[in-house]
């Protein structure tokens, strides 16, 4: 057996456990993209439609490309305006899953609407109710922004205690007053973060690439040693 048969061999097998581990984990990522329905994940979706379960993976796909290479941008955030104004309910109640979806975009990458935070003075779905303490009083007022717009201290306590959450809020009058919102609207922030995972998926698949080529390479040269064993005998 010939250095180049050894090598050859010994490559195949790390190449083919390596893409073993890879299918198991495109796999694991499909599997949680489609049972991960009360995610930030349904504004990823093309449609406009609020039903959950019309969630798919061509549409996460698609949804990123069109983010990612800019085509037809427009239309994408129209898509993004029209799934906030008809389902938005606000953060008190979680039974309508892209308005879930919205409060959690809001909260974990520090975003506010589609656009801006002005888009919800037109907004009229949603419970502006809002109650803070000033100075030991409770004052009942209607807040401009949903409160999941503010910068808070304990993320993760959204949405099961809310209570909790709540109180972590630098400032409790930011949903009125609208001091130290987030302005950065989620159409962007949720492009920018689709752009940090397309980075890795390119280098992934640069090297996937390349490993099947040298892959190619060493099959090459075992059906040569193979022919060459064949002659001899």
């Amino acid at each position: 057996m010939g250095c180049c048969d050894g090598l050859s061999k010994c490559f195949l097998i790390t190449f083919g456990i390596l893409f073993l581990l890879f299918g198991g984990a495109c796999l694991g990522g499909g599997i949680y993209v489609l049972v991960a329905k009360n995610d930030i994940l349904i504004l990823a979706r093309s449609a406009t439609d609020g039903a959950v379960d019309t969630i798919d993976a061509p549409s996460l796909i698609e949804r990123a490309a069109h983010v990612l290479i800019a085509i037809d941008g427009d239309i994408r955030k129209d898509n993004l305006q029209t799934m906030l104004n008809d389902n938005y309910i606000g953060p008190y109640a979680t039974s309508n899953a892209v308005s879930l979806a919205f409060d959690l975009a809001q909260i974990l990458l520090d975003c506010c609407g589609v656009i801006n935070q002005t888009e919800y003075a037109s907004i009229t779905t949603w419970n502006t109710t809002y109650a803070y303490n000033s100075s030991g009083v409770y004052i009942t007022t209607n807040a401009t922004i949903p409160l999941t717009c503010c910068q808070f201290n304990n993320k993760d306590a959204f949405p099961d205690e809310m209570t909790t959450f709540i109180n972590s809020m630098v400032n409790n009058t930011c949903p009125v007053t609208q001091t130290g919102a987030h302005t950065t609207g989620c159409y962007e922030a949720l492009k920018e973060e689709f752009s940090k995972y397309f980075n890795i998926m390119v280098g992934i698949a640069a090297g996937m690439g390349g490993l099947q080529i040298i892959g190619f390479i060493s099959a090459c040269c075992l059906m040569k040693e193979d022919r060459k064993t064949k002659d001899i005998i």
